[in-house]
């Protein structure tokens, strides 16, 4: 085999692989903000009020997002309203790691960290994304993982990775 047919069959590989992988997504897509978040191909894809879900088929972890218009205003006034929009799902709310600003491809985004009362009045826990596009801060995304302890430490790591890869449609 020479140098140039081995390169071509890696690339070819790597092609099939890629493809492979994006057809295991799922998109989960926020229709006012034009954003997507690809989860699991097997998750539960829904509404829950004003927000787009998804979850996977145990229940075990929620990922919800809606559009958001509020921009970036500092840390503190992201938190506060990142903490408005968690107040509809939570409740006895402990925060674990305060907001902080995170630039990433063409994005810029707060998250915050913690743990409280799911609506279901179980024990859960929480991580809030406030994702605006770079070009247009009144572009934006609320993004609201939230799950009960064991389902949460399962799934976040996962979808958290899977929100930095937020593309617009």
């Amino acid at each position: 085999m020479t140098q140039t047919t081995s390169l071509l069959a890696a690339v070819l590989t790597t092609g099939v692989l890629l493809v492979a992988v994006a057809s295991e997504a799922r998109e989960l897509r926020e229709p006012q903000a034009h954003m997507i978040i690809d989860v699991p191909n097997d998750w539960i894809v829904d509404m829950d009020g004003r927000y787009q879900r998804a979850e996977p088929p145990d229940h075990s972890f929620h990922l919800r997002i809606v559009a958001s218009d509020h921009g970036m205003r500092g840390e503190q006034e992201g938190e506060q309203f990142m903490m408005r929009v968690l107040q509809e799902k939570f409740s006895n709310i402990q925060v674990d790691r305060h907001a902080r600003r995170n630039d990433w491809g063409n994005y810029h985004s707060y998250e915050l960290w913690g743990h409280g009362i799911e609506e279901n009045g179980n024990a859960g826990k929480f991580v809030l994304l406030l994702v605006t596009d770079a070009r247009n801060d009144r572009r934006g995304l609320v993004v609201m993982a939230t799950g009960p302890n064991e389902g949460f430490e399962r799934h976040q790591r996962g979808i958290y990775d899977a929100t930095h890869s937020i593309r617009a449609w």
